[in-house]
């Protein structure tokens, strides 16, 4: 079974199935052909991709944005070159070259969420968490926590906000992404890739 990719060929000419039309493929049709799929993957799928990710970051730094203001203390917020850094702040998408590829097909990959090593208490709001020190909630309900020791661990509840942007976005993502290779493929035919 051949692998998907740049198929082999020889260096003589490659004649069409149907014979009777005359048509003959040359090399460099087929190489046209090939630059044209490469060109298809990279500027047409990739870009669609981009364009659903974006709908799911933007979600998902709105609803990273809530919790600001109200919890003042490491879970939401980190510690930045200039001070506190909100965790919406925090959020990021990108594209993952290692992840992407040819494997069965062209795969673009993104990665969206929190940065990981600038705010490395993001999976406790996400997931919740078992609470060891002590804590004081003031007047206006900001958390400010002590390193004093509590006598029994107490479970903070998750208040997610990965999970649920997901779920109320991920159709339109989906419209995102199809509106945008419509778009895309309606210019190939007329102007070509931009």
């Amino acid at each position: 079974m051949a692998a998907l990719g740049r198929p082999k060929r020889s260096r003589a000419k490659v004649f069409a199935p149907n014979a009777r039309a005359g048509a003959q493929w040359t090399e460099s049709m087929l190489d046209s052909l090939i630059e044209f799929r490469k060109e298809v993957t990279e500027k047409l799928v990739r870009k669609a991709v981009a364009a659903g990710a974006k709908v799911l970051y933007e979600e998902i730094k709105i609803r990273a944005r809530g919790y600001e203001g109200k919890y003042a203390g490491p879970v939401t917020r980190i510690q930045g070159d200039d001070g506190n850094e909100p965790l919406s702040e925090t959020i990021y998408y990108a594209y993952d070259r290692q992840k992407s590829g040819f494997g069965r097909g062209p795969k673009h990959v993104y990665v969206i969420g929190p940065k990981k090593n600038a705010s490395v208490h993001w999976a406790m709001v996400e997931y919740g968490h078992w609470r060891i020190n002590e804590v004081i909630v003031t007047g206006d309900g900001v958390l400010i926590p002590f390193t004093t020791r509590l006598p029994a661990k107490v479970w903070v509840p998750p208040r997610p906000y990965v999970r649920p942007a997901w779920d109320a976005k991920a159709q339109q993502a989906l419209a995102a992404i199809l509106a945008e290779m419509k778009e895309r493929l309606a210019g190939i035919t007329t102007v070509g890739f931009d």
